[in-house]
């Protein structure tokens, strides 16, 4: 990578750093309105017809909005997208162990997965979906098809699984990881009227987080043995004052570091098909079709029911598996699908998680503690060095282009 993305512009072109040759893009970002957007549970619903079903206007006291207003950036306008150098792609993929291997080892987590929560290993793959339309797979699998998908701030367009490192086997689920239109909206609102609100809501980074079985929230209302997150000094995006649409964006505001209580549990929505496509309950928190509280005595259905059964935690809520440890390891589809051609040469990266040399020689360079972790701290410190001077804030990594700038080796800045 030879220069920052640019700063201005349609997300319409080849991107402004280099794509090595012989690769060549199915389809890029403005092709998006040619596309239907596939329900998870089999239905083909253009994005009309998703305007038609969605839970009330998108509209609170600002001006009405449409479905096109909830749909995340392109590429060159993604604080999730802009680092990889790489446009949107349909193409189907092969995601087994061998590739979530290669991402733990591009972006430094193999001693963070070591060192917490045994050999079960949460994934969340944001924007991607399974290719053959199924909510999930049956049970765990060598491997499973996937694809990209495109996310809108209304329905599950992501991927969370158990990765068995023992067996080296993997169980795939169809999720969300970003905001709900309807909180973003509510945050946004906020934010307008008073810039310093936290406005209720925030995106989680990518990055490898620990998680414990525990209650959600912290008195158990909702659930009693959701997954908690155990990290105290990460980083989120915060929708920006007054934005005229509602996604999550580079000029967005980068908050913390600090403990946001980004959990994992179901998104409590109906059991009709087309409602758990529409509504996934998040204000931050990763969520599962599917539900399970104590007002219906605990008893767990849909999706999230059978994420639970991969963990190991039981079909009725409870107590019992209460403290037990996971990782989390959140990326995105499109670094899965480079990941799964053969490209991990293009992906290293430091961010939230990563451990070990490379770390260290990021914090050296920033001016921090040689501690070998990469937290909230290193990777805000990060965040305002390269982008202080610009309006953009919110690339969460220290990728080629940052490694340049401070002497290190990273990427295609020099080899993985």
């Amino acid at each position: 990578m030879s220069q920052p993305p640019a700063d201005e512009g349609p997300d319409t072109g080849p991107l402004s750093f280099s794509i090595p040759e012989g690769i060549a893009e199915d389809f890029d970002d403005a092709d998006f309105d040619a596309m239907t957007v596939e329900d998870p549970v089999g239905a083909s619903l253009s994005h009309e017809d998703l305007v038609d079903f969605v839970p009330g206007p998108l509209s609170f006291g600002g001006p009405e909005l449409t479905w096109e207003d909830t749909v995340t950036p392109g590429t060159v306008q993604s604080p999730n997208y802009r680092h990889l150098g790489e446009h949107f792609s349909a193409v189907p993929f092969t995601l087994d162990a061998s590739v979530l291997e290669t991402l733990a080892e591009v972006n430094h987590f193999e001693e963070g997965l070591d060192t917490w929560g045994g050999d079960l290993v949460i994934f969340g793959l944001r924007g991607c979906r399974i290719a053959s339309g199924d909510d999930l797979t049956p049970g765990f699998v060598d491997s499973v098809q996937l694809a990209e998908d495109q996310l809108d701030h209304i329905g599950h367009h992501c991927v969370l699984g158990v990765w068995n490192r023992a067996t080296g086997q993997v169980a795939a689920f169809t999720s969300n990881t970003i905001p709900s239109w309807h909180y973003l909206a509510k945050g946004i609102a906020a934010r307008t009227a008073n810039p310093k609100a936290s406005g209720g809501c925030s995106c989680l980074m990518p990055g490898l987080y620990r998680y414990k079985v525990g209650p959600h929230p912290s008195s158990g209302k909702y659930h009693l043995d959701a997954l908690r997150i155990q990290d105290g000094d990460y980083l989120v995006w915060r929708p920006a004052p007054g934005r005229e649409n509602i996604s999550v964006e580079v000029t967005d505001s980068v908050d913390g570091p600090s403990h946001f209580g980004h959990n994992i549990h179901p998104s409590w929505t109906s059991k009709s098909k087309l409602a758990r496509h529409i509504h996934h309950g998040s204000a931050g928190c990763q969520t599962f079709p599917g539900g399970g509280s104590p007002s219906n005595g605990n008893k767990n259905w849909g999706v999230w029911l059978e994420f639970r059964r991969a963990l190991g935690l039981p079909d009725i809520g409870s107590t019992a598996k209460v403290g037990q440890p996971h990782s989390y390891m959140l990326l995105t589809g499109r670094e899965a699908r480079m990941a799964a051609r053969g490209d991990g040469w293009r992906l290293e990266r430091v961010r939230h998680g990563s451990r070990g040399d490379k770390v260290r020689a990021a914090q050296r360079a920033l001016g921090l503690p040689e501690t070998g972790v990469a937290n909230g701290a290193l990777i805000r410190k990060a965040v305002v060095r390269f982008w202080a001077d610009k309006t953009e804030t919110a690339d969460p990594v220290i990728g080629p282009w940052e490694a340049t700038v401070l002497g290190l080796s990273i990427g295609d800045s020099g080899v993985v």
